[in-house]
Order: structure tokens, then C-alpha cells, then sequence
């Protein structure tokens, strides 16, 4: 049985898996030994311990100041204590504070920082931390609300097609920037950036990039300045017009009965002009309008100048911005006649009222017409139309209200020049 039993010993320990265990064994139970009798006190380094600035309690809310730069620093600590201890000891264990006491202004300051135990009841000595003071800078938080500027690059036009000024959107088209007074104090300028390889025949937005550039054109990244952007998405959109040229046209008014506007000859400085607009405005175009040539003007060598206004959206390409008309009345003459009493006939009078003319004659009526159809013309062919839809009659009374010259019986004549008759109103 001895003999048994020293084979199995033998075997045991001639075992390398079995020998290294027990020397593992060993080894731990004479280190525990050593540690806990021997040398049981150790120092430690421990790593990465978070400095918190104390804002709360300071005067940095009365001055308006902030931590902006300088607030994610760490400090490493030499500790002293029981091995056991202070080998399960992490960053949590420790407190380390940085006072702003010194800050009275926005600017860099150092602060002394200051490592504690978290928990007091822990048997372990700070010795040291590997920083006594850590760089904060301070500064006001600022505001400001910034036009965005926009540029576009590798735009390329299809034929016939012009672009107006390329504009940035946000959500509105402004950009407001908060961070530290003093680098919001630095923006200059905010540009969105977009580039287009398409060949463009129509309105077109893209996405685009957002660049804060300084007073000399310099970038600020937004990170790096602490700057909050009120939004994050940006676009460009690229107004692309259509080219055409329009015939510039004008309208008549106070056109006398029977009177074809064929018969004038008419000469203008400018007959065309070559806009851009949108493609869906201007391909429904087909003129653009002037102005208005009224009769009651229209005198012998009667010469008008128009000021060309475009409509909203349009561009002038030829910078076209006047003409002027006239007419060629070689062929017509003129003469002067007057109107009578009995001839100024009143329509319209509001109900419950009765008018008459008190004008006696309304005289020196200049008419224009060609040598035929003014031959044989008298007082007795004109007449003067008082229309009192035209006026406001709120009482009895006299009222200087315009006349229309007619010519019933003739055709091919006007009347230039503006004229009044007064008309007696009484109650019915």
C-alpha cells in the first residue's frame, strides 16, 4: 500500500500542467504574504482624472462669462495607501476641482486645481497630481444673425439661357451663429457652396456647404470655435432664365367712334426688346406693353417718351430702358370750333336727382382730323358728353365735371385737350 501510494505522489509531480499551477499557487500566497505583512503599504499612479471647473457658486454668472475652451481636462494622481486598496482605485475615487476665483474678465487664465478623495472613508493619501494649474479661457456667449451669401461652381448654361444671382436657403434664408463673443465678433461673412456639372435649362436647387469666413476671407470651423448654427441643412438655387425677344407694343385710349388707328403712321425709337425670365412666364409671352397713347394728347407731331418697366422676376439683357414714340400727321390738320349750350348733353344723373348746364358754351375745342373730314365741320357737329357716373354727387349744388367731345355725325376726327363744364344738381 506504501508503495502505492508514493507512485501516485511520484506521478503527480512529475506533471508539468501540476507544477506550473502550484507554482502559481505559491507565488500569489507569497505575494499576499509579503503584502499584507511584511510590506503592506504601496504608492500608485492613477490616470486620466476629470477636472471639473466650479462655475456654480462664482462670479462668473454675474459677469456674464462662460468656460469656453480648456473644460475637458484631465490630471493624473500619485496616491499612497494599501496595496489591497489602492490597486482597485479608478478616476471615480477622486474629486479634482479647479476654482475660477481669479476670472474678471473674458480671456485665458490659469486656475490651480485641486484633487480630493471622493470618498473620504477610503485609507489611501493624495501625494500629487500631475498638473497644479490647467489653461481656461472664459468669454460671454454672443448672438448674431448673418445674410448668407451664395457661390456656385462648374455651372455650365444650355444655349439661349441666362442665370440670375445664385441665392442660399436655410430655414429662414439668414443663419444665426451663438457662441464665444469673441470669435462670433470674428464672422464676416457666411457663404453656402454648391457645385453643379449639369447642363442647365431650368430653375435648379442643390444641396450646399455652409463656410463662416472671417474679415479677411479666412475659414472658422465651427467646431473649433464653439460655434451653434441654427440649422444644419443648407441649399442653393440657381434662377436660370429663358432669352426672348418681345415686340414692344402700346395701347390707345379715348379712341373716337368709327376711328381706325390704321391710319397712323407711327415711328418708335425702339421696336423689340430681349428680356429673360422664366422659362413657364416667358414662353406665354408674346409682347410687352408700353404704356398708353391717349386721343385727348394727340396733337399734330405728337412725340411720347415711355419708361420700359419689366415685370418682377424679368431681366432687361439689352439694357433697353426707354423709347420713344411718335406719329408722321403730314396728312392731317387742325382747326378750332366750340361747343354749344344746347349741345352739352348730361347722362347718367343718380336717381333722385335732376341736372342741367349752367356753362353758357365751352369754346376754343381744338380738333384734329385729315383736310377732308374737317371741310365742312361746325359747332353744330360737336357735341360735349357730361357722363355724371363720373362724379360724386352727395348734395345739391353746382359741380365742374369733364366733357367728352363727340362727333356724331363724322368720323375720322378728334378732339385734343381736356375740358370741364359746370352742371347744376337738385334734389327731385
Amino acid at each position: 500500500m506504501k508503495r502505492l501510494k508514493e507512485s501516485w505522489l511520484s506521478k503527480l509531480f512529475y506533471n508539468d500542467m501540476v507544477v506550473k499551477i502550484l507554482s502559481v499557487v505559491v507565488a500569489v500566497i507569497g505575494w499576499f504574504l509579503v503584502a499584507m505583512i511584511v510590506d503592506p503599504e504601496a504608492e500608485a499612479t492613477i490616470y486620466n482624472i476629470p477636472v471639473r471647473v466650479a462655475v456654480e457658486g462664482s462670479s462668473l454668472q454675474n459677469l456674464g462669462l462662460n468656460v469656453v475652451g480648456g473644460e475637458n481636462q484631465t490630471v493624473n494622481v500619485r496616491v499612497k495607501g494599501k496595496r489591497y486598496q489602492i490597486g482597485t482605485l479608478t478616476p471615480d475615487d477622486f474629486n479634482a476641482v479647479a476654482y475660477p476665483t481669479s476670472v474678471t474678465a473674458p480671456g485665458e487664465y490659469q486656475l490651480e486645481v485641486f484633487v480630493q478623495k471622493a470618498d473620504t472613508t477610503k485609507e489611501f493619501e493624495v501625494l500629487s497630481g500631475s498638473l497644479e494649474q490647467i489653461t481656461v479661457r472664459f468669454d460671454r456667449i454672443a448672438t448674431k444673425t448673418f445674410d448668407l451669401a451664395a457661390e456656385v461652381g462648374g455651372l455650365n448654361l444650355a444655349s439661349g439661357y441666362i442665370r440670375s444671382d445664385p441665392v442660399a436657403t436655410a430655414s429662414p434664408k439668414q443663419i444665426t451663429i451663438t457662441g464665444p463673443e469673441q470669435n462670433v465678433n470674428r464672422v464676416g461673412k457666411c457663404v453656402v457652396r454648391a457645385e453643379v456639372s449639369e447642363e442647365l435649362s431650368k430653375t435648379l436647387s442643390v444641396n450646399g456647404t455652409l463656410e463662416i469666413l472671417d474679415a479677411d476671407g479666412q475659414p472658422l470651423e465651427p467646431e473649433e470655435n464653439k460655434f451653434i448654427l441654427s440649422s444644419e441643412k443648407f441649399a442653393v438655387t440657381i434662377p436660370v432664365l429663358k432669352q426672348k425677344m418681345l415686340p414692344l407694343t402700346f395701347d390707345y385710349l379715348n379712341v373716337p367712334a368709327g376711328f381706325s388707328t390704321d391710319q397712323l403712321v407711327c415711328r418708335m425709337s425702339s421696336e423689340s426688346i430681349q428680356v429673360a425670365a422664366p422659362v413657364e412666364v416667358i414662353d406665354n409671352m408674346t409682347e410687352l406693353k408700353v404704356g398708353y397713347v391717349d386721343f385727348k394728347q394727340l396733337d399734330l407731331n405728337y412725340t411720347k417718351e415711355f419708361e420700359i418697366e419689366l415685370p418682377t422676376g424679368f431681366i432687361n439683357s439689352t439694357n433697353l430702358t426707354k423709347i420713344t414714340v411718335s406719329f408722321d400727321t403730314s396728312g392731317f390738320t387742325s382747326k378750332n370750333t366750340w361747343i354749344s349750350k344746347d349741345n352739352l348733353k348730361i347722362v347718367n344723373v343718380p336717381d333722385g336727382y335732376r341736372a342741367k348746364v349752367v356753362t353758357r358754351a365751352i369754346n376754343s375745342v381744338r380738333i384734329i382730323g385729315s383736310e377732308e373730314n374737317l371741310v365742312g365741320i361746325s359747332y353744330q357737329d360737336v357735341v360735349g358728353e357730361i357722363d355724371m357716373m363720373n362724379t360724386s354727387v352727395a348734395e345739391e349744388g353746382q359741380y365742374t365735371v369733364p366733357v367728352t367731345v363727340k362727333f356724331p355725325s363724322k368720323s375720322g376726327v378728334w378732339a385734343v385737350g381736356e375740358y370741364t363744364a359746370v352742371v347744376s344738381v337738385q334734389s327731385e
